[in-house]
């Protein structure tokens, strides 16, 4: 996975976490149910989906509740992602917050209620409205219920298209047996969401016969039903798929680019590595990124040359993510490269090249990291302290000691963190002072950094934090305190 993908994901988390949280605390704060059972039926589309989704994290079911609910399927008033229940979806590299509506929460509400939904879902799969259908379909898929796959594979075969791509997704999910075989006809779907929905869904299927398929997808006429394809197909990890993906890397258009780029990456092979160094020329930077990535995820020195040319890209994520590359690959060439990008005019690309320094651990990084100290950005001079920490040479001692004053808390927890991995002596007055620090994690960096360096000098202050605000200072100064005791005690008398 690639950072960018993997800081989406932790950031996707975090908001989904932060949203159920606010909505479980409203819960706490309703002591009424019927508050929320009333609003499902309230004018306003936005408070019927809010209230169906309370509803469905108050775990609470009735006949009447669930009656309401199902009612409420057929509901498909468009609801801001602000509104109800926030749905995180992946495209790509990216994530959307997808709209809702009072039947999709209605849906996610019943799907949480268990058993006792089950028999006016099932009823509900057989309307004659498509948007009943389609929730109570998402309803049976987020249930997990396994009663709830035989009508998925029948409505794989629904007259509507909306109910098609939701059953697709929903029977994926459950990994049937049968979910294959009923899944692969749909590449050849009258619609292209419902085609894509099943090139996307192949991904779950470790199986040889979505192979061709998916290659045969991959010149559909719809760019979405190839992208999907292509991803797919680099789960599938089949090598029989790397010619057709290397003809995709070279699609007219650029989302199937970045796909089969991305899919390239999974294969140890050396046509990919050649794919990969042409893509890096690409007129889209978002193909052009994704083939410095996947370069950088293959760790291959051949590709080396195709990123020491991304370095001077026009535009800053590929400069960025070729200088992420070069570090991770661990070459002596991307030292000096790398040592210019501390210079770069963003501060993304600065910051990835005194992390890429500290990968490739030479001293010769350490004077440009020095001046990377002084950079405008925090997250710069944090990383460049980070990275002298790292690198282990006395030359960055003052120049840390001096980060102990930065304005921003970042830099000097990382600063004193460095400073303990020096374990100079000459560090224990600076450290000692940074016990005082407005921040807890400074502070309690401090404490860790003496322990490091355990000099006995150190103890007095490391008495006085064990009277500190914060419950973590005070625990790691008491343990510190313990670990110089034990270390005077081992320690030969100079007369022995």
């Amino acid at each position: 996975m690639s950072q960018r993908r993997t800081i989406i994901v932790l950031l996707a988390l975090v908001i989904s976490l932060t949203l159920v949280a606010k909505m479980a605390s409203a819960t706490g704060a309703s002591s009424d149910l019927s508050s929320w059972t009333e609003k499902l039926e309230s004018s306003d589309p936005r408070e019927r989906a809010e209230a169906a989704c309370e509803i469905g994290h108050s775990g609470a079911a009735s006949p009447e509740v669930t009656r309401r609910l199902v009612t409420l399927l057929a509901d498909d008033a468009p609801v801001a992602p602000s509104g109800g229940c926030a749905h995180v979806n992946f495209r790509g590299d990216d994530f959307v917050m997808d709209a809702t509506s009072p039947g999709r929460e209605a849906a996610y509400a019943l799907a949480e209620m268990g058993e006792s939904s089950m028999p006016p879902l099932i009823d509900a799969v057989a309307s004659a409205k498509p948007a009943v259908r389609r929730n109570a379909v998402l309803a049976l898929g987020e249930s997990g219920d396994p009663r709830g796959v035989p009508l998925l594979l029948g409505a794989v075969k629904d007259s509507d298209a909306s109910v098609r791509r939701v059953a697709t997704d929903a029977l994926a999910d459950t990994q049937d047996p049968k979910a294959l075989g009923a899944i692969l006809p749909l590449l050849s779907d009258r619609d292209a969401t419902v085609k894509a929905a099943a090139a996307g869904a192949l991904a779950q299927f470790p199986d040889r016969r979505t192979v061709q398929p998916l290659i045969a997808a991959l010149s559909d006429s719809e760019p979405r039903v190839r992208e999907a394809a292509a991803g797919s197909l680099a789960e599938s990890e089949d090598v029989t798929a790397i010619s057709a993906l290397i003809r995709a890397a070279r699609d007219p258009h650029w989302s199937v680019r970045a796909a089969a780029v991305e899919a390239l990456a999974k294969f140890e092979d050396s046509r990919v590595v050649a794919a990969l160094a042409e893509a890096v020329k690409d007129d889209h930077w978002k193909v052009r990124e994704a083939a410095v990535e996947a370069l950088g995820e293959i760790q291959s020195s051949a590709g080396i040359e195709a990123l020491l040319g991304s370095l001077s890209d026009p535009h800053g994520g590929v400069r960025e993510a070729a200088t992420h590359a070069l570090g991770n690959l661990g070459d002596a060439r991307a030292i000096d490269p790398l040592i210019r990008g501390l210079k770069d005019s963003d501060w993304r690309v600065r910051e990835a090249a005194a992390s890429g320094l500290s990968e490739l651990e030479n001293t010769r990084a350490v004077p440009p990291l020095l001046a990377a100290l002084d950079d405008p950005r925090w997250s710069v001079r944090q990383t460049a302290a980070e990275a002298l920490g790292s690198l282990g040479d006395s030359r960055a001692l003052d120049a840390l000691v001096r980060k102990i004053s930065d304005d921003h808390w970042g830099v000097r927890q990382a600063a004193v963190e460095a400073l303990g991995q020096l374990q100079d002596a000459r560090s224990t007055e600076p450290l000692s002072i940074a016990l005082k620090d407005s921040h807890p994690d400074v502070r309690e960096a401090a404490v860790q950094a003496l322990g490091e360096i355990g000099d006995p000098g150190a103890a007095t202050a490391l008495r006085a934090a064990l009277k500190d605000t914060s419950s973590r200072v005070r625990e790691a100064a008491q343990q510190t305190l313990k670990d110089l005791e034990e270390r005077e005690k081992n320690e030969p008398d100079e007369d022995d």
